[in-house]
């Protein structure tokens, strides 16, 4: 056994370094390029387009007025029985959404087991049933008046 270092016994073998490309770094590096790239291509693409030339100033032309023309309008009356025929709509669409209303609560207490919450989503849309199907026929007769006034 020798006393004297030697350099070469405790040294790791030396990297092979003409092949970059398998080097653990080599990913990461090429990912920041790539990344840099890309945020110049995108910073480049927003930046304004460069200001046009000023236009010259415009020609002033001087005109002799003449009368402007008669317009006739013809301006369409919607006979009475079409208002009547969307006010019914609208009132219909309200009881509409107030039995959606009441289904809802009545599919919640259904989910909670709620036998109580059920009878009173069924009352409530019991209540609301009747008012819906008595505007029913005066909403379809109104429609139809509509429908022949529009012909």
């Amino acid at each position: 056994m020798s006393t004297h270092y030697n350099p070469d016994q405790f040294s790791r073998p030396k990297r092979n370094t003409t092949d970059w490309v398998k080097t653990k770094w080599f990913p990461f590096v090429a990912t920041g390029v790539g990344a840099l790239a890309l945020g110049v291509l995108i910073g480049a693409s927003g930046q304004p387009e460069p200001a046009a030339a000023p236009l010259p100033p415009a020609l002033t032309v001087t005109a002799s007025p003449t009368p402007a023309p008669t317009v006739t309008k013809t301006v369409e009356v919607a006979p009475a029985s079409c208002l009547k025929a969307l006010d019914l709509s609208e009132q219909g669409f309200s009881y509409a959404a107030e039995a959606m209303g009441y289904m809802g609560d009545a599919l919640t207490a259904a989910g909670d087991f709620n036998v109580a919450g059920l009878t009173k989503a069924n009352e409530d849309i019991a209540v609301v049933s009747p008012k819906l199907k008595a505007l029913t026929s005066p909403m379809k007769s109104a429609s139809a008046e509509c429908r022949a006034a529009a012909k």
